[in-house]
């Protein structure tokens, strides 16, 4: 009966009774198990959506950079993964990120101005990120979004934000008088403003329309301005360039509310650092884009004196209008904000 409690020879026994160096080896690799599984548990996995393809200046420079940073600051506990229009079309993506099917998004207030005439509106705003946080325009900007799912992280700029590109040049003309110009709702207000009349293209009609002469110019982000070869047809670049661009970074509230303190300051701070790091740099990145333009075979041109001393002003003025139309009173109490610390032309 003894004999039958012995394990068959050959047999393997449990780990249990595993001896020596065998039973330690076990022993490591369950403590190696046991101590990966919280930190696997903890990892923050967010799914960043952006509104342009990675071949835009400003996802390399800026939404990139951002997911980098946050990476690195928090010892690799937060990752992402990013998606570009394909995934959905820039102008349809705050309510998917809203209602967390994306945590987080890299847009601007332009691809959603049917639905909220904010992040248009700070386009108008010219400060660095201190000024505007202590103005208490970041603030009110974050608080019109989370009114609708949404929380701010970063409002980075790129100063100068927009060009005119116009097949021939002003020499020294005071308006655009007679010209056709190919622009965004955001670019009305300084176009008629100076006198040009407003043409409604989508982007990649522009080309053939400007060698055909049906338009005579387009207004455009200045980050976008390779991103097709208008250069080709377009011989002239108005300057100075003008405006400001401001990029939004928004995580979904629901998303929002299920990180820890940790996570949440990290992506705060790193909000705040990339809005610095974007005002620091948007200088050489902008100078680096028209320079380019100019390597094409543009000619600078410039408005009479008058013309470019309101440039800036002309701008925020049809910004702030544009806006107001829309958002009404809570574009209006922006305006206000601005004005009152200084930041707006």
């Amino acid at each position: 009966m003894a004999n039958t409690l012995r394990p068959r020879r050959g047999a393997r026994r449990p780990w249990h009774a595993a001896t020596g160096p065998v039973r330690t080896i076990v022993l490591l690799v369950i403590l190696a198990l046991a101590l990966a599984g919280p930190r696997a548990v903890a990892a923050t996995e967010l799914h960043l959506l952006s509104s342009w393809p990675s071949e835009y200046l400003g996802v390399r420079k800026l939404a990139m950079r951002y997911m980098e940073n946050v990476e690195t600051a928090s010892d690799g506990r937060i990752r992402f993964t990013l998606s570009g229009p394909e995934a959905i079309p820039a102008f349809e993506q705050l309510t998917p990120t809203a209602l967390g099917i994306f945590d987080v998004l890299f847009t601007h207030g332009m691809f959603h101005f049917e639905t909220s005439a904010m992040g248009t509106a700070v386009d108008a705003i010219r400060a660095d990120p201190a000024t505007v946080h202590e103005s208490g325009v970041w603030n009110a900007v974050d608080a019109h979004y989370r009114a609708r799912g949404l929380k701010l992280l970063a409002m980075p700029v790129m100063t100068p934000g927009y060009v005119l590109m116009l097949r021939t040049p002003l020499d020294g003309a005071c308006d655009l008088a007679g010209r056709r110009i190919r622009a965004a709702p955001i670019h009305q207000g300084l176009v008629e403003a100076l006198g040009g009349q407003v043409v409604e293209l989508p982007a990649p009609a522009v080309g053939d329309a400007l060698a055909r002469g049906d338009i005579d110019g387009v207004a455009w982000p200045l980050l976008n301005g390779l991103d097709y070869p208008w250069y080709e047809h377009a011989r002239a670049l108005l300057r100075p360039s003008f405006g400001t661009v401001t990029h939004l970074v928004l995580i979904s509230l629901a998303t929002w509310n299920t990180l820890d303190a940790a996570d949440r300051a990290v992506l705060s701070e790193q909000g705040v650092a990339l809005e610095v790091r974007a005002w620091k740099k948007s200088d050489k990145y902008t100078a680096r884009i028209e320079g380019e333009l100019l390597a094409h075979g543009l000619q600078a041109t410039l408005p009479c004196e008058a013309t470019r001393e309101r440039l800036d002003k002309t701008w925020s003025d049809g910004v702030w209008a544009l806006g107001i139309v829309r958002g009404g009173d809570e574009i209006a109490h922006l305006r206000e904000l601005a004005e009152a610390a200084g930041i707006t032309p």
